[in-house]
């Protein structure tokens, strides 16, 4: 991880200006190794294994941009990608502060590719690095993004032959509820289970607010392989929001992923957000899955309490930064 120590110093280019833009065919692997590794080794083995990746996920690398002194054929001074996601959001990738040559140029590098042209419906762009980048926190905050949480990437091994749990047909003091699987028609249903948990949200608060519910709802579902039956929503005798859940089996690997457990606020504390928890490990079990992943705000005491007690441990951490758009 890069520290104030092992920076090179701020080095201001000599004629022919700064060029902050799409990096010229040329130079896109050597751009994507000085992001990759922190230096602009074109041939080294980690740009191959990207651009395979790249071509199997269908990401469009013209959203890589580099800073250069002189003009895009200059000396490179640092390099980021934007990568378009669902729910009209985009993540930031920035690489490590090793491979800068100019921080002052990486954020004008950063302002410019989040202002540029080929963000139309973008209403959020995202970045995650290691609690260690230090450096790299402080260029996105000059940059202008602004430090949303610290997220906790956890996992539950799904043992062989572990127990099923039917799906819950009563939730805290609701004996009757009304249970909904996403369809057109109960999309506003799904919309008014979500907005009502974030009603007090100790779960990336600072987000609330970023996004319509539709963007929302969206984002969600491009989340691993989408399929309607993972999705339930509770609603209590009155047609007021209990409970929602959100599952997706993983794009890549063999196991589910907990998108989205969210509990209204009137029906906190009364065990319905571990009765969920439950019912999705068994989901996980039942599709013959070996992991259910999450992630969570590390703030979020109760949900962290939640996930540890039933069994789920940390894999990684990774500190979240934002800018609307």
């Amino acid at each position: 991880m890069a520290s104030v120590t092992n920076l090179h110093p701020d080095t201001p280019p000599e004629g022919g200006g700064l060029y902050l833009g799409p990096v010229p065919d040329d130079r896109r692997r050597s751009a994507l190794a000085l992001l990759l590794i922190g230096r602009p080794r074109e041939n080294d083995a980690a740009v191959d294994h990207f651009e395979l990746f790249a071509a199997e996920q269908g990401l469009d690398l013209s959203t890589l941009w580099v800073a250069a002194e002189g003009g895009a054929g200059g000396r490179m001074l640092g390099s980021v990608l934007l990568v378009p996601n669902h729910g009209s959001t985009a993540m930031l990738f920035v690489g490590q502060a090793t491979g800068w040559l100019d921080t002052t140029a990486v954020v004008g590098l950063i302002k410019a590719v989040c202002d540029g042209p080929g963000n139309q419906g973008v209403s959020v762009i995202q970045s995650l690095i290691d609690p260690g980048q230090v450096v790299e926190g402080q260029v996105l905050e000059r940059a202008g993004l602004t430090r949303l949480a610290k997220l906790i990437y956890m996992q539950r091994v799904i043992e062989p032959g572990e127990h099923r749990v039917p799906r819950p047909t009563a939730l805290g003091g609701c004996d009757h509820p009304t249970i909904l699987t996403y369809s057109e028609a109960t999309h506003a249903d799904f919309a008014r289970a979500i907005e009502a948990s974030y009603i007090d949200t100790l779960d990336c608060p600072g987000l609330v607010g970023m996004r319509p519910i539709d963007q929302i709802i969206s984002g969600h579902k491009g989340t691993g392989r989408f399929d309607p039956r993972d999705w339930l929503v509770y609603l209590d005798e009155a047609g007021q929001p209990i409970a929602v859940l959100l599952l997706a089996e993983v794009a890549q690997g063999n196991g589910m992923e907990l998108v989205y457990l969210g509990v209204a606020k009137p029906y906190r504390g009364q065990g319905i957000g571990k009765a969920l928890l439950q019912y999705a490990v068994s989901e996980s079990a039942r599709v013959h899955g070996t992991r259910l992943y999450l992630a969570v705000d590390d703030r979020n005491d109760p949900a962290v309490r939640l996930y540890t007690g039933m069994g789920f441990r940390a894999s990684t951490r990774k500190i979240a930064y934002v800018i609307p758009r």
